[in-house]
């Protein structure tokens, strides 16, 4: 993973504020918010939270992001509910349900901006160990192509993305 910053690092009131969206909160959104952390963090206040969210992180969430140089571990499920308060400037939804349920939030300029990639859900996807691994893996390099694409487009932030699959 190579970022090529062009962007001035900005203090804590001036970051772009964003949030992650799934259902679970312990998969898809926890890997938005890992790899937006480690590739922007800089610029980007990142968090991610769930409309269900499960007990825990999920442990293939982990072993897939440290594969790739990010560690996830320190982060846990949040409810939605406990972000209500919070502004944010962008929204971004990783499953269908959490697009079609998720709250309008506002920035300080009005409403947030919502984006939707629908990143099939991994888990329990199957129960063999490295079929299932696959799976993560599969999702977690879906994620990061949005998300180099995103920081691209909107602020610049040229990031490559090397998953070392072939």
């Amino acid at each position: 993973m190579k970022q090529d910053n062009i962007l001035p690092v900005m203090n804590d009131q001036e970051k772009i504020k964003v949030l992650f969206v799934c259902t679970g909160n312990s998969c898809r959104s926890q890997m938005a918010e890992g790899f937006v952390r480690e590739w922007a963090g800089d610029r980007i206040e990142v968090k991610s939270a769930g409309s269900h969210p499960a007990d825990e992180i999920s442990r293939r969430s982990e072993l897939v992001m440290r594969e790739v140089g990010i560690n996830i571990s320190k982060q846990y499920p949040k409810p939605l509910e406990s972000m209500q308060d919070e502004e944010f400037d962008y929204v971004i939804t990783l499953c269908d349900f959490a697009r079609d349920f998720c709250p309008v939030f506002h920035s300080k300029k009005g409403e947030a901006k919502r984006l939707h990639w629908s990143i099939p859900d991994p888990h329990g996807a199957t129960a063999d160990l490295e079929e299932s691994m696959d799976v993560y893996r599969d999702a977690r390099d879906l994620i990061a192509e949005h998300i180099v694409e995103w920081l691209d487009e909107e602020f610049g932030i040229k990031v490559v993305y090397d998953p070392g699959r072939d």
